[in-house]
């Protein structure tokens, strides 16, 4: 049985070479240009309003469970969706956008980290965003509703006050700018 399994895998769509491809395995996933041109924008414009958000980048590290946890919605990522999501009294903007492949999966509730060294000034997303990015590759990108300051995280780290163009660099792989104190 196991032999013709593996024949008949061999030359089909999910031939071996797909299944066990390492190199596709340990590759970041690239964020297209137009979808960090559309997050920017939606931060700057949250930023400027004190309208909260909290943006996963699903990255290695499967995210399924927490989209699970809300609405799926695998839609094209715009400013004015993404904008639409977190307009308070909505009933999505509280919470999480997980978008993975480019496409926001789903909007749904990241648990809270419990981690005490984190300043008193960060309310929960900041406590999600900091939880998710320390057990996880995801990239989050958290907005203030309380000082409009835009927030990256990374690996359990974060940057304050990230500006349009920084998180643009973030967004594309470029960390040199992320100095964490």
């Amino acid at each position: 049985f196991g032999g013709r399994l593996a024949a008949s895998l061999v030359g089909s769509k999910y031939n071996l070479q797909n299944i066990f491809n390492l190199e596709k395995l340990f590759a970041k996933p690239v964020i297209k240009e137009d979808v960090s041109d559309a997050i920017v924008e939606a931060c700057v414009n949250f930023s400027a309003s004190k309208t909260g958000a909290l943006i996963v980048f699903q990255q290695n590290t499967e995210l399924y469970n927490y989209a699970q946890t809300g609405v799926m919605m695998k839609a094209k990522v715009t400013d004015e969706l993404i904008e639409n999501i977190f307009f308070k009294n909505t009933p999505l903007h509280d919470g999480a956008v997980i978008i993975n492949e480019n496409k926001i999966l789903a909007r749904c509730i990241l648990p809270v980290s419990d981690r005490r060294d984190i300043p008193g000034s960060m309310g929960l997303r900041h406590r999600a965003a900091l939880g998710l990015s320390g057990v996880s590759d995801a990239y989050v990108v958290v907005v203030s509703e309380e000082t409009g300051n835009i927030t990256f995280f990374k690996d359990g780290s974060f940057k304050v006050k990230v500006s349009p163009e920084e998180l643009k660099k973030f967004l594309s792989n470029d960390f040199s700018g992320f100095v964490v104190k």
